[in-house]
């Protein structure tokens, strides 16, 4: 992967710190959000651009 492949945004909040990601691949887009809170806690969301399960193959 290449540097210009991702975008990394870090973010302190009230309450938590929010990190935004995101990814590109050869056949998607990957976007994670993380949030990390004061009292221990995180949570992680990925999206992807590409709803298919099996990566696209052009010819």
């Amino acid at each position: 992967m290449k540097e210009k492949d991702k975008n990394i945004l870090l973010k302190k909040e009230k309450k938590a710190y929010q990190i935004t990601a995101v990814v590109k691949g050869q056949y998607n887009v990957y976007t994670m959000y993380i949030s990390i809170f004061f009292d221990g806690s995180a949570s992680l969301s990925i999206n992807s651009s590409n709803r298919s399960v099996f990566p696209v193959i052009e010819k």
